[in-house]
């Protein structure tokens, strides 16, 4: 029972028992459910084999309908054609919604009538004549895998034959760029959760394997298409799969604990007063959070994405808190929270109290403390920031797009949030120093002397340093905006969203600075690497990479998958091999070939094939049963083969050999010459620029022997690289200016085979134009994130929605906005498109005459016919590239293994035919693609021999120089405009303050001439019709001032007038029947009368009775010159304190608040009150003041305001009379303000005193009683 009591008085006890008695309570369900699934493994096994069959063929079935949708849709087409020719079907069938399709349609003798530009004519010819019409079945033919169906349709009264098919499976890879995978094994192997694998043959046998379940595929006929397999599910994983289940589910109840404990402790906090406590609990409690997420792996037990993982970004610091985007995420976040807190402490530790004052030694000991750290900090921010670019696969400036992908947007995020909390920290370190190191008491004046302090620090820390971290641009950029937002922190009651803008936009500017820094170094390193990388012939990485290339699975299954085919392709499968392999990645010069048993060539794909005839490949008397890696000399000089053989081979016996060859050659760099959406175009896969941005030059013994890159050195540059001192590594770094342009050279010396050699690596420097769309790229993202963070902002706090007005400013900011930014986009937008048009009219031209070259060039040369010899002597003596087409069909190409291995169609463009062959056109230039590589094609007709034939020449394959390309006008226009539209901000600001400002000063002096205020000065320097209302109001002031006084003059005199008349009046009432009483009482004594007694005492009490009267008369009298009676009730004094403050803020004068609650409770009348204040506001001005700091303090029986200006003080002689009413210093004063303020203090109980006063300033103290 006692315990029962100790938890009702204890909540956070009962949650820890809560929380405790249900992680127990999860401990014993889960066992008892692992134990269930254990005991009933086999039905429950079953069960989860049926839904993953369920779930393939659903996928399936769905991909189906959307084949047999798309047939029946295009056979509603064309059933309404009334003539069937290619131009008809074309005009048909060019809708967007089939070009995911290959579609054909056939003749009943197969006869080719209409194809689309995704058909290829191979897919037909291999497909099978077992299935009949209308039923869907795969074909695997080439590099894909197709879904497909045939038909036959009647078009008025003739059938004809229709082929359609999707892909469904790529066996093949391309630059990551331009690539766009297709799996549907993939696609179901996500769903399920396990290996799926699909054969798509109808005559595959179900898998033997226990391990794994198989299932007829079929189609919607119930015929069989293919065979399903999967990986069962396993009893172990599964029981794995349920303790890391209970384990997560434990988990994340403690979270939740811990998550109710910290709302506990933050109601806690919430009533202390001490916020060092409250910072020191919350940085331990976040700090055990963000452990307690690492340990239960959360998010990503929650989560499969990449940005869980380690493959954008990785990092052991901290044993795991930035171990991934997400991971590094959130720790940021943690930070920013604390440093969120810290500033506010540290604002508030400033603001509430007076600087303190220490000796000299201790003031020293503090700067010089707060300055190391400060240094340290912005180094550690410049470390953070390098790690976020080397420790990254993601580069920030490497393509001109604006789009982010998810991982690209997390980074740049926590590069902004470190940025963030950058400014944050050191603004804190700022505070303190200026809050405990006071000796120079002018605050401007201590500001100035600590920046230029940490100026020179930071100049002599960078400068003494061999790694310094950040140049010292960044770092003196990162200083003045530190103080230039600690100054206006200091100095203005800024709201909570310009805080947040100022520390936003200055973390932006420097981050995306710290960022250009590091990318350039970056680059700078990969220049070294590439140096070094040529400068080495590394043996070992050329065997590893055919040892890797050979002993791969999927090599494996696509050699013996090959050899087992009768009608494959070799071409093919040796691309699908090398595409997948690291060799596409390395720019090496390789090649992956099939060989026969006897050592005859049988295909193969690669840069150095078929240019390279493989003789002496292998001792056809004795089969090589195992992997052969081995070098080959070739006849050139300086030049050998690395190649690696390996035996191919089923259960029964062996099929051929897989050969994997690389090119070595000292007379070449040996860079292979694959299109760029094949290769990446880069040294290798780790390297960081591609490289046609890079100049290579090779000297061999002095001599200038290899070039690579669009440049022919001259002799000076010849001999600044070859006389360039070299340091202790053999090497060196230079500036050179080459053909105008800047750039920057990595040089490296080394021996190989007995002479000195030197290779150069060149970089060019980035100029303007580049350097401004890098920096707006990002800020661009950033722009656009603090703008998100704002809209939250205003959709979350209900207050801020309720307080936002759309001003004059704002409507006039908005307005110059509008007509500033829509011309210029409108500019922008029509530049770039009439560059668009410009660029593809020269590709047009370009393209032409080259066409025309080649048509030129066959007729003048031929001999007897045309034969492949002439085409590719064409090629190379005009070196081009091009294929030629005889009707439909390619003749010839320049890159027919392109062709021949399925990345590109035998068959014509149907566009390029329909218009130069069926519309008799002379040429056209069409867009084409390769996945989503895009190029221009001009297609030619030409007449050889009398006989037409289709020249095709494409941007794709010859490089076409145009004055200013597409990305290189985006990189323009987005950083001069981005630049345009920030200045048009900017001054948009500025002309809208200029207009509005007045207007606003005028508007809130109306105020205070309502509020009683008519000492108000306006002085806004307004010009014009502005300045003329200015004048006109300020003389409006003046006039009002003065008719008051008139009119204040003559109310008084008729006051007096009317007074004295009533009073006249009313004195001669009681003195009439005084005088007769007189009168009475000396006739009675004259006549000795009787009655004089009684006379007499008639007499005194009739005097005594208008004496009376003459009393109250003159105590009203009095009573006509007293203050108006008071309205006293219960005020709230910070209100009326604001209100007051505010009639004051378009003025040249800063009033400052600063108090420990919002409510102050005291008894007064709101106007008086407010009219005190104004008053002694006004007379700061009137003294030249431009701050007022308000401080308020209480005890438990009054509160005490404190009202500090910066004027020019009260003289001495005058400090005692300024409470005397009519006393004044100024020419048109009254000299009633502050007395009038005295007496409504002392008719309130409260008191006003004069505490300070000096040529710094004055101090007023009020005190006021609380209201108990």
């Amino acid at each position: 029972m006692k315990i029962f009591k100790l938890l009702l008085k204890n909540f956070t006890a009962i949650l820890i028992v809560i929380v405790l008695f249900v992680i127990f309570l999860t401990g014993i369900a889960g066992r008892y459910y692992i134990n269930r699934t254990i005991t009933n493994w086999q039905v429950l096994s079953k069960e989860k084999i049926e839904e993953s069959t369920s779930i393939a063929k659903k996928i399936f079935k769905e991909r189906e309908k959307k084949l047999l949708l798309t047939k029946e849709k295009i056979f509603v087409s064309l059933r309404q054609l009334k003539n069937i020719q290619f131009k008809s079907i074309a005009n048909k069938l060019k809708s967007e919604d089939y070009k995911n399709f290959q579609l054909a349609l056939f003749n009943k003798n197969d006869s080719l009538l209409y194809w689309n530009k995704f058909y290829e004519e191979e897919i037909f010819l291999v497909d099978t004549l077992s299935y009949s019409f209308g039923s869907t079945h795969f074909v695997d033919y080439g590099i894909d895998t197709y879904l497909a169906v045939k038909d036959t349709l009647t078009i008025n009264n003739k059938i004809f034959k229709f082929f359609l098919s999707q892909i469904i499976e790529k066996e093949y890879e391309l630059n990551d760029l331009y690539f766009n995978n297709i799996s549907l094994n993939s696609e179901i192997s996500s769903k399920i959760n396990s290996e799926f694998k699909i054969d798509y043959s109808p005559s595959a046998k179900k898998n033997r394997d226990g391990r794994k379940y198989s299932f007829d595929l079929l189609n919607y006929k119930d015929k069989k298409i293919g065979v399903a397999v999967f990986t069962k599910p396993s009893r172990e994983k599964a029981i794995q799969h349920l303790e890391k289940l209970i384990s997560t589910i434990q988990g994340a109840i403690a979270l939740i604990g811990f998550l109710l404990l910290g709302y506990i402790l933050y109601g806690y906090l919430k009533v202390q007063k001490y916020f060092i406590l409250k910072l020191l609990a919350l940085t331990l409690y976040l700090f055990l959070l963000r452990y307690i997420l690492i340990l239960l792996n959360f998010p990503k037990v929650l989560f499969t994405s990449e940005l869980f993982t380690d493959k954008y970004y990785f990092t052991n610091f901290g044993n795991g808190i930035a171990a991934s985007p997400i991971d590094l995420f959130i720790t940021l976040f943690f930070l920013f929270v604390i440093f969120s807190y810290i500033i506010k402490l540290s604002l508030y530790n400033y603001l509430a109290q007076k600087s303190k004052s220490k000796s000299i030694i201790i003031s020293f000991f503090i700067l010089l403390v707060g300055i190391v750290i400060y240094m340290l900090a912005l180094r550690g921010f410049g470390a953070a920031i390098r790690g976020f670019v080397f420790d990254t696969t993601i580069r920030y400036f490497h393509t001109s797009s604006l789009s982010l992908t998810l991982p690209q947007l997390i980074m740049q995020i926590n590069v902004l949030l470190i940025g963030v909390i950058s400014i944050l920290g050191s603004i804190s370190i700022l505070l303190l120093i200026l809050k405990y190191v006071a000796t120079i008491k002018s605050l401007k004046i201590r500001f100035i002397f600590f920046l230029i302090v940490f100026v020179i620090s930071e100049f002599l820390y960078t400068i003494y340093q061999s790694d310094p971290q950040l140049t010292l641009f960044v770092k003196l950029l990162q200083i003045s905006f530190v103080f230039i937002i600690s100054w206006l922190l200091i100095n203005f009651k800024l709201k909570f969203l310009s805080k947040l803008l100022l520390f936003f936009l200055s973390a932006s500017i420097i981050s995306i600075s710290a960022l250009l820094y590091y990318n350039s170094a970056l680059e700078k390193s990969s220049l070294k690497k590439t140096a070094e990388m040529i400068s080495r012939v590394n043996k070992e990485l050329y065997q590893s990479l055919i040892k890797e290339t050979l002993l791969s699975n999927f090599s494996r299954k696509i050699s013996e998958k090959a050899f087992s085919n009768n009608k494959i392709n070799f071409n093919t499968a040796a691309f699908k091999i090398w595409s997948k392999s690291d060799l596409r990645k390395e720019s090496i010069n390789s090649s992956v070939n099939f060989l026969s048993l006897s050592g005859n060539m049988l295909g193969g794909f690669g840069s150095i094939y078929p240019n390279l005839t493989l003789n002496n490949i292998i001792d056809t008397n004795e089969v090589i049963e195992e992997i052969k890696v081995f070098e080959e000399p070739l006849e050139i000089e300086n030049q050998k083969l690395i190649r690696g053989i390996f035996p191919v081979k089923n259960d029964y016996a062996f099929l051929g050999y897989l050969d994997v060859s690389i090119l070595w050659d000292l007379n070449d760099f040996g860079f292979n010459s694959h299109p760029e959406f094949i290769s990446n175009g880069k040294l290798n896969k780790e390297a960081i620029l591609k490289l046609n941005k890079l100049i290579i030059l090779d000297y061999r013994n002095a001599e200038l022997k290899l070039v690579y890159g669009n440049l022919t050195p001259n002799q000076g540059l010849n001999n600044t690289i070859v006389n360039a001192e070299l340091s202790e590594k053999n090497d060196a770094w230079l500036d050179i200016d080459i053909n105008d342009s800047e750039y920057i050279v990595y040089v490296k010396k080394s021996n190989r085979n007995g002479f000195d050699r030197r290779i150069a690596v060149a970089l060019k420097e980035k100029d303007l134009k580049i350097g401004l769309f890098d920096f707006f790229k990002i800020f661009y993202s950033y722009t656009l994130i603090i703008l998100t963070i704002i809209i939250l902002y205003f959709l979350f706090n209900r207050k801020s929605r309720r307080e936002l007005k759309i001003d004059l400013r704002t409507k006039l900011l908005a307005a110059f906005l509008i007509i500033s930014i829509i011309p210029l986009l409108l500019t922008a937008f029509y530049f770039r498109n009439l560059t668009e048009e410009k660029n593809i009219e020269a590709v047009y031209y370009k393209l032409g005459k080259r066409a025309f070259n080649i048509e030129k060039y066959l007729n003048n040369n031929l001999e007897d016919d045309f034969t492949n010899e002439l085409f590719a002597r064409a090629a190379k003596d005009l070196n081009l590239s091009y294929s030629i087409y005889r009707m439909k069909n390619l003749e010839y190409s320049t890159y027919d293994l392109l062709y021949n291995v399925g990345l590109i169609p035998n068959l014509i463009n149907p566009v390029a035919y329909l218009d130069l062959d069926i519309n008799n056109s002379r040429e056209i230039l069409l867009e084409e693609s390769i996945d989503e590589f895009k190029y221009h094609s001009f297609y030619y007709k030409a007449n050889l021999l009398n006989n037409n034939y289709i020249i095709k020449v494409t941007d794709g394959f010859n490089n076409i120089s145009l004055p200013l390309s597409g990305n290189e006008v985006d990189v323009f226009l987005f950083g001069f405009y981005f630049l345009t539209a920030i200045l048009i901000v900017i001054f948009s600001f500025i002309f809208a303050n200029q207009i509005s400002l007045p207007l606003l000063r005028i508007t809130a002096a109306t105020k205070s001439v309502a509020a009683g205020d008519l000492n108000l000065e306006l002085n806004t320097n307004a010009k014009g019709e502005l300045g003329e209302l200015e004048n006109g109001f300020q003389y409006m002031i003046k006039k009002l001032k003065e008719n008051q006084m008139q009119l204040a003059e003559i109310e008084r005199e008729e006051a007096w007038k009317e007074m004295a008349k009533q009073v006249a009046h009313e004195i001669k009432n009681p003195l009439t029947p005084m005088k007769l009483s007189v009168q009475q009482l000396i006739a009675s004594y004259n006549d000795k009368s009787d009655k004089y007694d009684s006379i007499f005492k008639k007499v005194t009490d009739t005097l005594l009775n208008q004496i009376e009267t003459l009393k109250n008369i003159a105590t009203e009298f009095s009573n006509f010159a007293r203050m108006p009676k008071l309205k006293v009730e219960n005020i709230n004094l910070m209100l009326i304190l604001n209100q007051a403050a505010n009639l004051f803020r378009t003025e040249n004068i800063y009033i400052k608040i600063n108090s420990g609650s919002d409510d102050a409770i005291i008894k007064g009348d709101p106007e008086q009150l407010q009219r005190a204040f104004i008053n002694l506001f006004r007379n700061s001005k009137q003294a030249e003041a431009d701050k007022i700091e308000l401080t308020l303090s209480e005890d438990e029986k009054e509160f005490v305001l404190s009202v500090k200006d910066n004027g020019t003080g009260i003289e001495d002689k005058n400090q005692k009379k300024i409470f005397e009413q009519n006393f004044t210093t100024k020419q048109d004063g009254m000299g009633l303000g502050l007395s009038m303020t005295k007496r409504y203090m002392k008719s309130t109980n409260g008191k006003i005193i004069l505490s300070e006063t000096s040529n710094a300033g004055t101090t007023f103290t009020l005190i006021f009683p609380k209201v108990i």
